[in-house]
């Protein structure tokens, strides 16, 4: 008996031990049915949506790299938030499409995006919008600065994205935006400036910005001007400021008042549509709210959301002063973020032509400017197709500028001739605004210092003894002249000498300032904040100091500022070439 007993209780013994195991497997079974049935509903879903509008008019053309493989778009959203995205909490992201307006419901846009353009996507995006060739390099250029700034980006969990006016910008111009560039999606949108005359709107075109908030695929938008910088991630945008509902903004602005160069949106289709009917109903022939100097999407937005915005800190798009170096911090402490390049001429324009519209903005020559010819020339133009084909055709032998380098069956600078009337090379040119009717070539910065590599028979180049003595002085000490050609010289304004004839801290580009425009530079100057009645020999000290002197070398391109023979200034030093009289 006693033995039956202890086989019965090993029998329960072992049930025990199985059950649990046959949980285990029960659930780890619905668990991989649950991941196949979600995977294959995502794909039924795409399938779907693209057969749905496969016969209807597609109002929007998109253009994307080539296919790669992708997690799904709830793995991007889980990798986001391991990586410090915070959704939103007062506001259900994940039902924003069912939100509806609390002004009433607007009818049905006319014009938008198609689901056909929706079926790859990250969970947000970093947006910018142009209207014609001329901003394809700006748009270049920012698209660069974020793909280097940004972990969103590089982890491949946030799209970069660009939407272009209909039939405005080339299809070559599109694979650069993808290629160069680096974007996500090039969406082209319908034009809706044409409701305005074109004599009375020069920011017209600006009202196609509006299809941000049709890209209804993405839960959470930062939409950046063209014509912007990242310096450092603009990440935290997405999380912070929190954003209500749709039916807010957040933008840099105050008091009643927002930009909309830079702001973070919700996308819905119910926003979307009741900016679009706002916009109808305020333009002719409905109405002329948004005509004349009206005619732009700053006035249209204010008016749709007026005071529901929530305020972004100015540090993420900065309006510098040119003599502001980009890699000190605003007054209390701020790192600068985002640059935004203010005033209608650009630093990719020609610097040689006049301005056309003095009344908006001016040609600068700063550090802004600096940083994005960098840019341009070392992560685009060094980059790109026509550099790389022409430095295989350098190592074969050929020398640059003997024959004509085509890409896509597209010779480079369209075989614009140099001065010598050779055909413009990739390695030593750049082409800029391509395809517009402002397009040029002009020389790579490294090029131009190699041909201003040059000296004079029997040229000394001499530091001024004292402040505040002319090149005219300094050479004349010497019996000798000032030679105006030289100061053009690279090693007159090379940054390595400078140091070793000046000992200065720090050398950088002299930026035109009017109490101070920089025609005396190549100079050390002197930057110590003096007190006004200190005495001379405390004076003497602080210049004698090192970290007070900074080496300025000059930049060129500036008319305000080119060198000259005779400046002076009370706080510069200069270097003078300096030749024998005639």
């Amino acid at each position: 008996m006693a033995a039956v007993m202890r086989s019965m209780t090993r029998r329960r013994q072992k049930a025990y031990l199985l059950l649990p195991l046959f949980i285990a497997l029960a659930i780890l079974w619905l668990s991989l049915v649950y991941l196949v049935l979600s995977v294959v509903e995502e794909w039924a879903v795409a399938a779907k949506s693209t057969a749905a509008e496969a016969p209807e008019k597609t109002d929007l053309i998109v253009a994307e790299p080539a296919p790669a493989t992708e997690l799904p778009t709830a793995s991007k959203l889980k990798t986001l938030m391991a990586l410090g995205y915070e959704r939103e909490t007062r506001f259900d992201l994940d039902q924003r499409n069912a939100w509806r307006w609390s002004n009433g419901s607007c009818p049905m846009a006319a014009v938008g995006i198609t689901h056909v353009a929706r079926t790859r996507h990250a969970p947000i995006a970093y947006l910018t919008f142009i209207s014609n060739e001329k901003f394809v390099d700006g748009a270049l250029v920012l698209g660069t600065s974020l793909r280097k700034t940004s972990v969103f980006l590089q982890h491949g969990v946030a799209d970069l994205v660009i939407t272009i006016t209909s039939n405005c910008v080339s299809a070559v111009s599109r694979k650069r935006l993808l290629e160069e560039g680096g974007y996500t999606h090039v969406f082209e949108v319908p034009s809706l400036a044409g409701r305005i005359h074109a004599k009375s709107g020069i920011f017209r075109d600006t009202f196609d910005k509006i299809y941000m908030f049709n890209l209804t695929m993405y839960e959470k938008i930062v939409f950046l001007d063209a014509d912007m910088i990242a310096i450092r991630s603009m990440d935290k945008l997405f999380s912070k400021p929190k954003i209500w509902g749709p039916d807010y903004v957040a933008a840099v602005g105050g008091n009643d008042y927002f930009q909309t160069g830079m702001m973070i949106i919700i996308p819905t289709q119910e926003m979307f549509n009741c900016i679009y009917d706002r916009l109808i109903r305020g333009t002719p022939p409905n109405g002329f709210q948004f005509t004349g100097s009206s005619a732009r999407d700053g006035v249209l937005l204010r008016d749709v959301f007026q005071t529901r915005f929530h305020a972004i800190n100015p540090k993420y798009s900065r309006n510098l002063n040119p003599r502001h170096r980009l890699d000190m911090k605003l007054p209390g402490k701020q790192s600068i973020v985002a640059v935004h390049l203010r005033g209608i001429i650009k630093p990719w324009h020609d610097r040689r032509l006049p301005n056309p519209h003095t009344e908006l903005g001016k040609k600068e020559f700063g550090f802004t400017y600096l940083h994005w010819w960098t840019l341009y020339e070392e992560e685009i133009h060094k980059k790109s197709a026509y550099y790389l084909k022409a430095l295989e055709f350098h190592s074969k032998g050929h020398a640059p500028g003997s024959e004509a380098i085509v890409v896509d069956g597209i010779a480079f600078g369209m075989q614009n001739t140099d001065a010598g009337g050779s055909i413009v090379s990739p390695l030593t040119h750049v082409w800029m605004q391509r395809h517009s009717k402002d397009a040029y070539t002009q020389l790579l910065s490294s090029e131009e210092k190699r041909q201003r590599n040059r000296t004079l028979p029997s040229m000394r180049k001499i530091p001024s003894p004292h402040f505040g003595l002319s090149c005219d002085a300094v050479c004349a000490q010497a019996g000798l002249r000032c030679a105006l050609e030289a100061l053009y010289f690279t090693s007159l304004n090379d940054c390595e000498e400078l140091r070793s004839v000046f000992g200065c801290s720090r050398c950088e580009m002299g930026v035109y300032w009017r109490p101070h425009p920089g025609n005396d530079f190549p100079a050390v100057e002197d930057v110590s904040q003096e007190l006004e009645h200190e005495n001379k020999e405390r004076k003497s000290r602080l210049r004698d100091n090192s970290t007070n002197l900074v080496c300025r070398y000059n930049y060129l391109h500036d008319a305000r500022g080119v060198p000259n023979c005779t400046a002076s200034y009370t706080t510069t030093r200069r270097y003078c070439p300096c030749v024998p009289k005639p």
